[in-house]
């Protein structure tokens, strides 16, 4: 080894777990040995691991990594603990959430937190006593950190040790020149400790010692949201944002913050508007504390409380408790409804792809052949089946479960019974051209995938194709006595209101309309009771406009139609009246 303690380890990961593979002391002979193995497994590292003498440990530090590597989540409640090489990483947010974590049943049960722990001697005296526990926390501790740098599990043990035992001694001498929140209130300790360097620290304690009265995690949030203000100092926010974020994931004091509300879907709406600073100033389930922490939040001042409140909103979404009392299409509805709260103002979800997530992972449940059978139970026909599932998908999160969805909906509108019915028993005629337009906009209205919206709209438009030539609908319309003009009308009402799929069943009443323009009677029996030529014009335009909302843009025979996907779609109405009059 070199003269100046560094040398370079090699490890190579399959699974979850990492290899030592080779030790060299020359950073390049490093890196090329492990460009040299990567094809043998799932992803490989380089780490510079230096003795530091002053704390008779290892530092490590990757300088090199290839292969496959998750990327953590700010949100994900099971991050593996961070590495501790100085009693100070203990203080730190992330040290207390590790600390949170790894002794939630002890700290549930004596009502106190991370923070109130480690500001604590006579806490931190009982938690020693209590061997069991901190042996289970360090043994995790360790264990889960091995993993990142090939260090032995004993000597890890060894070093965390050393570390609680540097930092109750530190803590034995700093407790008596604890500060005390007296009849000054919070502003007079402030005003102690501010010059210190140490001022979080003491402040820490001195909250920690004023709440030490308090029964529950409400009070000390009651107490603690009581004595803040917007205007105090930005690093006495920090100590009040840490504590807080403590209080909401260890305490479950939401309720605290948001009232009491009727259902779950109302409380998540609730605490997604104080995640983003935004709480309802005419709600008045609010409280003051949940008002105090919007305003600071709004004012960028609580991050680590509004991740808080992330975790619990992406933990309570994903969790199987309802949304609302009901069926499933009850609970549907709240997820759509609820998705509108959990997303900023710009548009991005709230906590992010883990958020989004947690949306679609609550919708799959749906999406099992018992829930969907229940769901669909009370539909007695193909066509009330498929529009069951057709509203359920506008209230799906996330395109495994649209997928998902299309599975179940694709077999009941191309199955020999769906035809069937869609095609010859769904009642008239023109019952059943209405109904399969209105199933084809559903569809392609719907956010399913490209592949399912075309096949099935597709299909739709065979139906319909199927259901005029069986029943030779433009034939029946357009032959026997009468004026053409009387047949000509009656296509083109049909035509905009909507009685045929958008496609070929679309193209060929246009075109048989087209043939009754081109006859050579129709614009002198159209013209023929209109004296003047102003009216003659004015009815002609009638006309014109009443070909252009039906898609056809002249009056000549096999002229261009627009392709499906810009047909009216259903929202042009009835034609106007004056098209009507000229119809007559």
């Amino acid at each position: 080894m070199k003269a100046n303690n560094v040398h370079y380890e090699i490890l190579g990961q399959r699974g979850t777990t990492w290899t030592i593979l080779a030790v060299a002391d020359d950073q390049e002979e490093a890196i090329a040995k492990a460009k040299e193995v990567r094809a043998s497994y799932r992803a490989v590292k380089v780490m510079r691991e230096r003795f530091d003498k002053a704390s008779n440990t290892y530092r490590a530090g990757q300088i090199f990594f290839s292969g496959a590597q998750a990327k953590p989540s700010k949100y994900n409640s099971e991050e593996v603990p961070s590495v501790c090489w100085k009693v100070e990483d203990f203080y730190s947010y992330e040290g207390r959430r590790a600390i949170n974590r790894l002794l939630r049943t002890e700290l549930v049960e004596w009502g106190i937190t991370a923070t109130e722990l480690i500001h604590s001697l006579d806490h931190v005296e009982k938690l020693q006593d209590n061997g069991t526990s901190l042996q289970r926390a360090v043994q995790q501790t360790a264990i889960a950190q091995i993993r990142e740098t090939g260090q032995g599990v004993q000597e890890r043990i060894k070093q965390i040790y050393e570390l609680i035992d540097k930092g109750v001694k530190i803590l034995r001498r700093e407790a008596p020149a604890f500060p005390e929140i007296g009849p000054d209130g919070l502003d007079g300790v402030i005003e102690r400790v501010r010059n210190q360097e140490s001022r979080s620290f003491m402040l820490h304690a001195a909250l920690v010692r004023h709440l030490t009265s308090a029964t529950t995690y409400a009070e000390k949030m009651t107490r603690l949201l009581g004595m803040l203000r917007t205007d105090h100092p930005a690093w006495v926010h920090e100590v009040a944002d840490s504590f807080v974020a403590e209080l909401l994931s260890l305490g479950r004091v939401i309720h605290l913050l948001v009232g009491e509300r009727k259902n779950l879907k109302e409380e998540l709406a609730a605490a997604a508007s104080l995640v983003i600073g935004r709480a309802d100033p005419d709600d008045t389930l609010y409280t003051a504390e949940a008002r105090m922490v919007s305003r600071l939040i709004a004012a960028g001042k609580l991050p680590n409380t509004q991740q808080s409140l992330t975790r619990y909103l992406i933990e309570n979404l994903k969790g199987k408790k309802r949304l609302v009392d009901g069926d499933v299409a009850q609970e549907s509805t709240a997820v759509r409804e609820l998705v509108g709260t959990l997303k900023k103002p710009d548009g991005s979800w709230i906590g992010e792809v883990p958020m989004m997530e947690a949306a679609g992972q609550r919708c799959a449940r749906w999406l099992h052949p018992e829930a969907v059978s229940e769901y669909l139970a009370p539909a007695e026909t193909p066509d009330d089946k498929a529009e069951l599932l057709l509203q359920l998908e506008g209230n799906i999160v996330g395109n495994a479960n649209r997928r998902k969805l299309a599975e179940f909906l694709v077999p009941i509108i191309i199955s020999p019974q769906g035809e069937l019915f869609l095609t010859r028993e769904g009642g008239s005629v023109t019952e059943r051209l209405v109904r399969l337009r209105a199933l084809q906009v559903q569809v392609l209205h719907s956010t399913l995938q490209d592949m399912h919206r075309r096949k099935l709209a597709e299909k739709l438009d065979d139906y319909a194709c199927k259901v005029i030539r069986n029943a030779k609908l433009i034939e029946r319309v357009t032959s026997g006595d009468g004026p053409i003009v009387e047949k000509c009308f009656r296509l083109l009402r049909m035509l905009v209101e909507n009685y045929f799929t958008l496609g070929k069943a679309t193209v060929l009443v246009r075109d048989a309309i087209r043939r009754c323009l081109a006859t050579p009677d129709f614009v002198s029996d159209f013209l023929a009771s209109t004296p003047s030529k102003q009216e003659k014009l004015v009815k002609l335009e009638a006309l014109q406009k009443l070909l252009r909302q039906a898609g056809i843009d002249d009056m000549e025979p096999g002229g261009p139609a627009p392709p499906p996907e810009t047909e009216n779609d259903g929202e042009a109405g009835e034609p106007d009246a004056e098209s009507a009059a000229a119809g007559g």
